[in-house]
């Protein structure tokens, strides 16, 4: 078994599940289905089915093409658990909507899916050629995760074939492309290339690998791939004669199927590894039982290995308990399958053999009709002089005819274009309008994201009880952020200004915050200058390899309410703090959290605030928008002296008039970019 396992998180399945409750757009419903379905693959294959037939029942009815082919892959994927035909049908309709709508990288997954849907059922050499129409499409793609998984396919089905070198190969291709993109879906290859060796007699080599696999599929919760690590030991254990080391791994790989709810194929590996380490035990009577578990489990599956293993160990189970009639029944059934995989192959030789000789009777039949051609060419050539005579009077009459046919067609085809003319643009019009709120719809349900992860009003109301927040996208959604979390007694305050606006701004700004929250949450980073510093190196080792310097600007405040002290950090922007009418520019770093040209540690700073004091983080947004009477930049001078005169005012009345005061200036100009102004009393 080597399909690979999402990470099952139902932190991740319970947020998708309340988003159902909420009004989403009907392709973002679709995607919401596809994604719980993903989710549900293997921790519950019956919610799961719920989920992808939900999805592709409103995808059709509102003709979503792309979320279509999502669900017939799920559907796929969850028909091929229980080695059930209908897996292809699926499948090959996912392949052929990738196909229409140009996705190279949809068509290639979709292979690798049908590949293995072939090897469940026994079809190797099928298996082989769409694993390998799947690495030939990744390899033009140069997607490394897909290359790894067709690997690793790959590396089944010659396993299959019995062709160790070339299984090997591919294993560690596998193993080799998903260790240099750092996945923890390696100890899948790593799993299968320990098989491949216990095959070639190389034990402890396997025993090492099989270890090294579970060690990782462990430490990643990767609980589904665990239970096969396990069962291999465990089978390695049992050849050992260490039988009840060998039924300790088999229970325990059947405990998690039960705690996950895997699918059949998982429960039916359990049962039969335990009924065989029971008959070796001399523990007929509980064998018989997990073997008729097995024999329920696959009742409906079409799992050629599982299928010969039952018949083996049931034959073994009525010769331990000497009832040799059905020995006898049950052995010749299993010689009967293990031979029509054998017969299969043979057919395939045949048929090569057929289409040789086809080939040698063609050529024969040709040599034949050549004589036959010479006594023919002087019959033929007098019918010819005839009848092209014939065909010289027709072709006259025939064209003029076509001349007349044609002015009169000129004139109704002009008539008929004019209408079709009008009919395209309305359609197109009518297109492009759909369009439109389609997208529109789209970010603004990702604008409800934004803000959801963003600080909320009641967080910061109750750690900063004086505050006001000015937020002012340009878009629908924004670049500009503010983030807020509490670690024990600190309170940690940040306004940033990620790399661009929009979109593109706004998928920054949620990168930003993930970094953000694992430097502090995750890793127990305290000292904002260490964060920053922590959130600069994922950045770059994350989208920064190719020389882009995406990141942010911003100030991140961490407020000691044990202590009553605050320290801060900044990149770029300072913090202001008004103190008696009068202005205090703070400190910061000039460079930004992010790839650029200094990559020196950011400071920390102190920051003493006396009573009354109002301290103020912002983004340049504000000071760089256009307006006034010359259309010219409100600049940082001018907007500190309007914060410092508003001062004594409120928070409240203070935001009231900074955003009056912005929208007075910009007038009837565009909004430059997003604008986010923080005013804070500690």
């Amino acid at each position: 078994m080597f399909l690979l396992c999402l990470h099952f998180s139902w932190a991740q399945v319970d947020s998708l599940k309340a988003l159902l409750k909420t009004r989403l757009h009907d392709t973002t419903l679709v995607s919401v289905y596809t994604k719980l379905s993903d989710e549900l693959l293997h921790s519950s294959p019956d919610e799961s089915f719920k989920y992808a037939y939900k999805g592709l029942s409103l995808a059709k009815k509102i003709n979503f093409e792309r979320g279509i082919g999502e669900c017939y892959t799920n559907l796929g994927f969850l028909h091929s658990f229980n080695s059930d035909d209908s897996s292809l049908f699926y499948l090959f309709k996912a392949q052929e909507i990738k196909q229409d709508l140009k996705d190279p990288k949809g068509v290639a997954a979709v292979c690798t899916s049908i590949g293995t849907a072939y090897d469940k059922l026994g079809n190797f050499e099928q298996a082989q050629r769409y694993y390998l129409k799947a690495l030939k499409l990744f390899d033009s793609l140069s997607l490394d995760k897909g290359i790894a998984g067709a690997c690793l396919g790959l590396g089944n089905s010659f396993s299959r074939l019995k062709n160790h070198t070339k299984s090997i190969e591919y294993f560690q291709r596998s193993i080799d492309v998903y260790t240099k993109i750092n996945s923890p879906y390696r100890s899948w290859p790593m799993n299968n290339l320990a098989g491949t060796y216990l095959k070639i007699g190389e034990k402890a080599k396997a025993k090492e690998l099989y270890e090294r696999s579970l060690k990782i599929k462990l430490e990643n919760k990767d609980y589904y791939g665990a239970v096969f690590s396990i069962d291999n030991i465990g089978a390695i254990l049992l050849e050992e004669g260490n039988f009840k080391e060998a039924l300790s791994y088999f229970t325990r790989a059947l405990e998690l199927d039960r705690q996950n709810h895997f699918e059949k194929e998982t429960f039916a590996n359990a049962y039969c590894n335990i009924a065989i380490a029971m008959l070796k035990m001399k523990r007929n009577s509980l064998a018989k039982r997990y073997l008729d578990s097995l024999g329920m489990t696959i009742e409906h599956l079409k799992l050629y290995e599982l299928s010969l293993n039952y018949l083996k160990v049931s034959s073994d189970y009525y010769k331990a308990t000497e009832d040799y009639k059905n020995a006898f029944a049950y052995n010749s059934r299993y010689l009967e399958l293990k031979d029509s995989m054998l017969n299969s192959e043979m057919s395939q030789q045949m048929t090569e053999a057929d289409a040789r000789y086809t080939n040698e009777k063609k050529k024969k039949d040709i040599e034949l009709l050549q004589k036959d051609k010479a006594l023919q060419e002087i019959a033929i050539e007098k019918q010819q002089t005839q009848r092209n005579g014939f065909i010289a009077g027709f072709v006259i009459v025939f064209i003029l005819s076509i001349f007349i046919f044609k002015e009169y067609r000129q004139k109704q085809k002009a008539n008929i274009l004019i209408t079709e003319q009008k009919k395209v643009v309305e359609e197109q019009k009518h297109l492009v309008e759909e369009k439109q709120k389609e997208i529109i719809d789209s970010i603004n349900y990702a604008k409800r994201i934004q803000n959801t992860l963003m600080a909320h009003a009641d967080f910061v109301n109750a750690n900063l009880p004086e505050n006001f927040i000015l937020f002012k996208p340009k878009d629908i959604v924004s670049g500009d952020f503010y983030w807020a979390t509490k670690k024990d007694h600190l309170f940690y305050l940040a306004a940033c200004d990620s790399t661009g606006h929009g979109v593109p701004g706004a998928f920054m700004s949620l990168l930003n915050i993930g970094f953000l929250t694992e430097a502090i949450n995750e890793k127990n980073i305290h000292e904002p200058n260490k964060i920053l510093d922590f959130v600069r190196g994922r950045l770059i080792s994350t989208i920064s390899k190719e020389g882009q310097q995406d990141g942010f600007d911003g100030i991140l405040v961490c407020i000691d309410q044990k202590k009553k002290k605050l320290t801060y950090s900044a990149a770029h922007n300072a913090p202001v703090v008004i103190s008696n009418n009068e202005i205090v520019q703070l400190e910061s770093d000039k460079m930004p959290v992010g790839k650029g040209i200094s990559e020196v540690s950011f400071r920390l700073f102190d920051m003493i605030l006396k009573p009354n004091d109002t301290l103020y983080l912002y983004t340049d947004g504000y000071a760089d928008q256009f307006g006034g009477p010359k259309g010219k930049k409100f600049l940082y001078k001018k907007m500190n002296q309007l914060i410092a005169s508003i001062s004594v005012l409120s928070l409240i009345e203070q935001k009231e008039r900074l955003e009056t005061a912005f929208e007075d200036w910009k007038g009837s100009l565009e909004q430059v970019d997003d604008v986010l102004v923080i005013g804070i009393k500690v």
